[in-house]
C-alpha cells in the first residue's frame, strides 16, 4: 500500500468520524431541546400548584378562624357547665342566700 491509498483511507475515515459527529451533534441537540421544555413545563406546574395552594389558604382563612373562635366559645361553655356538674353546691348557696333576704324582707 502506498502513501495515496493510505492518505486515501485516512481521508475516508475522517468522513465518516466527521459525519458521525455530526449526526451525534444533531441528536444532541434534539435531546438538549426536549430537557429544557422539560424543565420549563415542570416549573410552570409546580408555579401552579403552588398558587393554587396559597389562593386555597388564603380563602380558608376567614373559615379557620371562625371555626378557632366557635371551638373556643364550646370550650368556655363546657368549662362554665362541668363547674355546676362537679360543684353543684354552688348554685344552692345563692339560692339560700336569696332566701334569707326574702325571708328577712317579709318579717
Amino acid at each position: 500500500m502506498g502513501k495515496e491509498e493510505k492518505k486515501v483511507d485516512i481521508d475516508k475515515k475522517l468522513e465518516e468520524v466527521l459525519r458521525i459527529v455530526e449526526e451525534n451533534r444533531k441528536e444532541i441537540d434534539v435531546i438538549r431541546r426536549y430537557m429544557r421544555r422539560t424543565f420549563v413545563l415542570k416549573l410552570v406546574y409546580w408555579v401552579i400548584i403552588i398558587a393554587i395552594t396559597a389562593g386555597a389558604v388564603y380563602a380558608a382563612r376567614p373559615y379557620a378562624k371562625k371555626a378557632i373562635e366557635t371551638y373556643h366559645s364550646v370550650k368556655d361553655t363546657i368549662e362554665r357547665t362541668s363547674d355546676v356538674v362537679e360543684k353543684p353546691a354552688h348554685m344552692f348557696q345563692d339560692i339560700k342566700f336569696l332566701k334569707k333576704i326574702f325571708e328577712l324582707n317579709s318579717e
